[in-house]
Parts: C-alpha cells; structure tokens; sequence
C-alpha cells in the first residue's frame, strides 16, 4: 500500500525475465496503461488469459492481443466512474462503422444508461431495493437496504456500515432474528433530502 509505482526497470526484471528484447518494451507499455485504466475506472478484479505479443512485422512494434479476459467493477464506485463506464460502452469511440450509422440516426450502441448490476443473493430486487440502489448511486454517501423478511417486525435505520451489522447480530443473539426485516444503513453524510427518501422508503416497505 501507498508504494511508489514501479519503474520501467524494475517492471522489466521482475515481470519480462523470459520475454524477448524485443517486445519488452512495447509490453511494458501495456501494461503501465492497463494499470492506469484498472485504477481510474475502479476495477476490482481483473484477468487476462492468454494474452499474446506477436512480432513486428516490416519494421512496425510488436502487437499485443488478449484473446480472453473476465473483469469485476467496484459498484461502489458507480457515482464516479458512471459517465466514464457509460462512455467505454460506446462503439463509437472505436468502430467507424458505428460511427457512420450514429450520424445517420442510428442508435449505434449503448451510450449512456447506467451499468446495471445483478441482485444482491441472487433474487431479484424488490421496488424499495431498487430505488434505495439508484438513490445510493447518485450520492457519494452510502445508502444501502436489503429486505429480508418484509413481515418481520424489527425495521433498521442505522447510521455506518459497521453498526448495522453490530445492531443485526445484537437481534439476532436475543432471539428475534425471525422477525428481523431488514438490513442496511445510511452513511457517509447523507443530505436531509436523501435521508428523508431513506427513511420513507423504509416505512413503506
């Protein structure tokens, strides 16, 4: 943590022993740039496998191809990184052809809704899940909200990440699990406004 970024050197001596003089160079550059994007967009996880380094060919550089790749974003991040995952979603940015059909009035690709994200335990989101969701995207604050059992009669409103989880296992170590409804909180310094629309939520749950 908080450690300088590795120079083009130390890159070459502990990741590129086995590579050949010639691609060093054109794969350190990929990757100092693939560090730089993994950062700016907020990934937290990401996998290329294989990646390949042809040679150049007619006195060109070599070429890098990644033939697969899985990735995970940090939603969390969602109300910075929004417009710039909306823009790498648009095929403009890379594609003439997308290009050309944009300016004929063509809708071309997916330029600017939000990235949707699956449910949380693998269920779909109730309409208050939904809304407290796109409410926490639009905030720097932390909203979050799961109903667990919507007949339960203990509801939560508890400010911080780490009390609600103290507050949910103090109801449950006193036998009310059961009838525990909900788990989530509100932090971060949400506004009157957005406290307000967390609270009624709640209450019409």
């Amino acid at each position: 943590m908080n450690q300088p970024f590795p120079t083009r050197e130390e890159i070459k001596a502990a990741l590129l022993t086995h590579v050949p003089e010639q691609k060093k160079e054109t794969l350190i550059d990929f990757l100092v740039r693939l560090y730089s994007v993994y950062v700016d967009l907020h990934f937290a996880y990401l996998e290329i496998n294989p990646l390949v380094c042809l040679d150049g060919v007619d006195g060109k550089p070599p070429t890098i191809h990644y033939l697969d790749m899985a990735a995970k974003l940090d939603q969390t991040a969602d109300f910075i990184c929004g417009p710039k995952w909306a823009i790498a979603r648009d095929l403009t940015v890379y594609d003439a052809a997308a290009v050309s059909a944009t300016k004929k009035g063509v809708i071309a690709a997916d330029r600017g809704p939000p990235m949707v994200w699956p449910a949380p335990f693998g269920r779909d989101l109730t309409k208050e899940e939904a809304y407290i969701q796109k409410l926490d995207g639009s905030t720097g604050s932390s909203l979050k909200l799961t109903v667990l059992n919507a007949e339960g009669r203990i509801w939560t409103m508890v400010a911080g990440g780490g009390a609600s989880v103290v507050y949910s296992d103090a109801i449950a170590a006193h036998g009310f699990a059961h009838e525990l409804a909900n788990y989530g909180e509100y932090s971060g310094a949400p506004t009157e406004g957005q406290t307000y629309e967390y609270a009624k939520t709640i209450s019409t749950s």
